[in-house]
């Protein structure tokens, strides 16, 4: 896999997937390449079976920097038969389900700290088609 991201972060991966790192025996499937989302020729290229996983990512973002990083991975996916996959929490589309406080907490943290948030999954599905991604 393709570990893509800014370059302090990629230099203390290097040292967790170092030889006498904690993650040492996956190393050699894991190519370290230093980019950002937001420049769209820096997202490798896709494969027909690739998948690109973003968790915790996109809550940190409002809705056009969301939009521009999900365009960016889009085009570098192309033509290949590749997957989006993101782990982030979804907040009810209405009121009638009980949700977790902690996921309100931490919208409130998202909006806080970087202006974000959490996203209904009505709202995902419009974005992803946005960017030209189908929800599954």
């Amino acid at each position: 896999g393709v570990l893509l991201d800014r370059a302090p972060v990629i230099e203390n991966a290097k040292a967790a997937w170092a030889p006498d790192g904690p993650y040492h025996s996956a190393a050699s499937r894991i190519e370290m390449v230093t980019g950002s989302f937001f420049d769209a020729s820096s997202i490798p290229k896709a494969r027909d079976g690739d998948a690109y996983v973003m968790r915790y990512i996109l809550h940190d973002w409002q809705e056009a920097d969301v939009l521009r990083i999900l365009q960016n991975v889009r085009s570098a996916a192309g033509d290949a038969r590749a997957t989006l996959i993101i782990g982030e929490s979804a907040v009810p589309d209405h009121d009638t389900v009980a949700v977790p406080p902690v996921v309100y907490n931490i919208d409130m943290q998202m909006m806080g700290f970087f202006n974000g948030r959490e996203r209904t999954k009505s709202e995902w599905r419009k974005t992803l088609a946005e960017a030209g991604f189908e929800l599954v």
